[in-house]
């Protein structure tokens, strides 16, 4: 019995040890992201999403659906419609402190890239980083980049 006892305790502090040392890990990574970072890792979410010029290989990435703009249609036939929608590279940025949030804004190709120097508020679509629980998604609002910072 007192072998059972002493052995339990042991697993108890490991358990223990355990569960804090990943609470620590976590806080770590609950730091603010930085803005280059959050823009690479936007880039990179449209580019495996499909909605860059580049290809989408599904065996290998799990897309990321939206409820308002992929209902009911197959893998193919999202991609197909997202294919070359928005221009690969981040034009514009803002961050949220009250829901630790970051924006980052695409551009839509149909709008000429030597026309967005006069342009307010370009058409396009926005990607969510939520930096406490390192979440990336599509903003399903339509964005207002006059307010943004530009890139």
């Amino acid at each position: 019995m007192y072998y059972m006892v002493n052995d339990m305790k042991t697993v108890l502090v490991i358990v223990v040890c355990l569960l804090l040392g990943n609470s620590f890990v976590l806080l770590g990574q609950n730091k603010i992201a930085n803005e280059e970072e959050v823009i690479r890792l936007a880039e990179d979410f449209i580019k495996r999403n499909g909605f860059t010029d580049s290809p989408v290989d599904t065996s290998k990435v799990k897309l990321s659906y939206e409820l308002v703009y992929d209902e009911f249609q197959s893998t193919s036939e999202i991609i197909k419609k997202r294919h070359n929608s928005l221009y690969p590279q981040a034009f514009y940025i803002v961050y949220k402190p009250e829901w630790k949030k970051w924006m980052v804004g695409f551009v839509y190709t149909t709008v000429k890239k030597e026309e967005l120097d006069t342009m307010k508020n370009p058409e396009g679509r926005a990607v969510d980083y939520y930096e406490d629980i390192h979440l990336l998604k599509m903003e399903h609002k339509t964005p207002e980049f006059s307010f943004w910072k530009k890139l």
